[in-house]
């Protein structure tokens, strides 16, 4: 009896379907107990929310944003990357394949949110984000020749040339001032609170300046900025979660059971 020489192989791509299968569900219970926690939470009004567990409402205000590096217009948070295509070969046939130039990001920052009766301070960077701005930019050679805008000469700055030839495609997620946003986390007094990074060491002193100032920073429960409720409390991406994750888990072991039987005979 010769052993197969694919079953090494398959048995990798089969015990990696597994564990992708088991991180899919596990998934899927993460966001059914943050769905939970957050419908029973009631929410609360920036000025009157107690200590502890909260959900409040607001939109992004200005104070402690930096520039994004296309538009140069102040957020709180932005993702980059810049990528072109290029022609190469593989296993003897041409074919195209899109190369990274640039991939930045400012991380998440802490940010003022306000809504109708008062502003806090949300410790973002250790938030979970759900919600940002997508602006999407792809140019070819013609685009190049005759375009004019702010997404174009970025890339030519970052191609360091004028023209180029390749498709180039930019993709830019921002967070920005007057966002409406939907924060679930922990609201702590400033005193209390004691970041690693003491970077914004004025921003929390501002915020302990406040009538009744808090901070909301990640406590025991889920931390997480979404656009809305709903996004956050949506039942579909958990069942999904389930379902993909248990179909992977069983396709994966028929498909090593079945070589394992094969081989065996």
């Amino acid at each position: 009896m010769n052993p197969d020489p694919l079953l090494p192989f398959v048995a990798f791509f089969a015990l990696a379907g597994v564990f992708f299968g088991i991180v899919l569900i596990r998934r899927g219970f993460v966001n059914l107990k943050t769905r939970r926690f957050v419908e029973s939470l009631p929410a609360s009004r920036i000025r009157s929310m107690a200590l502890g567990a909260v959900e409040v409402n607001g939109v992004i205000g200005p104070g402690l944003e930096v520039p994004d590096p296309v538009y140069q217009r102040p957020c709180v948070y932005y993702g980059l990357t810049v990528e072109h295509r290029v022609l190469t070969i593989e296993d003897g046939s041409f074919t195209h394949k899109w190369i990274t130039l640039l991939d930045e990001g400012s991380g998440l920052r802490p940010f003022w949110l306000a809504d109708p009766t008062a502003q806090t301070l949300v410790w973002a960077p250790d938030a979970e984000l759900r919600h940002v701005a997508n602006h999407n930019f792809t140019c070819g050679f013609f685009g190049s020749l005759f375009g004019s805008s702010a997404e174009l000469e970025f890339v030519r700055r970052v191609k360091k040339q004028r023209v180029f030839m390749r498709r180039v495609q930019l993709n830019l997620q921002v967070l920005r001032p007057g966002t409406p946003l939907f924060v679930v986390g922990c609201a702590v007094t400033p005193a209390s609170f004691k970041p690693p990074d003491v970077k914004f060491t004025d921003a929390l002193r501002e915020a302990a300046a406040l009538d009744r100032g808090r901070v909301i920073v990640r406590g025991d429960g889920p931390f997480v900025i979404a656009r809305s409720m709903p996004q956050v409390t949506e039942q579909r991406a958990s069942m999904f979660m389930h379902v993909a994750g248990a179909a992977l888990v069983i396709a994966s072991l028929l498909v090593l059971a079945f070589f394992w039987h094969v081989d065996m005979r």
